[in-house]
């Protein structure tokens, strides 16, 4: 699914992945038997993740299947006070732990743009979350 955001949001700016020096490869819509986006939740609401959250927020009803942020993990709620409360005014749910998070919100999938020795521990979390 990342890749396909990502896949979109470069189309609509008019640039190729061939243009980055990455391999374009050919992907094919899917449909949801149910017909709803996918939920997704996002580990971390500053960096690379606000930016992916940016991203979800302006493209995610075009994809194929529709994306639909529902919850975001930060917890550095200090430093990213404001952006949380953006996200909460928005309907979004924020929560200080992906456990928390899992716990919280309905998800079908979770994005971790975090640094790479937080990829297993996380991951595992989300796993386990269901």
């Amino acid at each position: 699914m990342a890749d396909g955001l990502i896949y979109m949001e470069l189309r609509k700016q008019g640039r190729g992945f061939e243009r980055m020096g990455v391999l374009e490869t050919e992907t094919k819509p899917m449909d949801r038997p149910d017909g709803e986006p996918v939920a997704l939740a996002i580990a971390g609401a500053g960096g690379y993740a606000a930016s992916i959250t940016d991203l979800v927020l302006r493209t995610g009803s075009s994809c194929q299947p529709a994306v639909r942020l529902v919850g975001v993990a930060e917890p550095d709620t200090v430093t990213h006070a404001r952006r949380l409360e953006e996200l909460r005014q928005r309907g979004i749910v924020t929560a200080p732990s992906l456990d928390e998070l899992l716990t919280g919100v309905s998800c079908d999938a979770v994005w971790l743009p975090l640094p790479i020795p937080l990829h297993r521990p996380l991951t595992e979390r989300a796993l386990v979350g269901g």
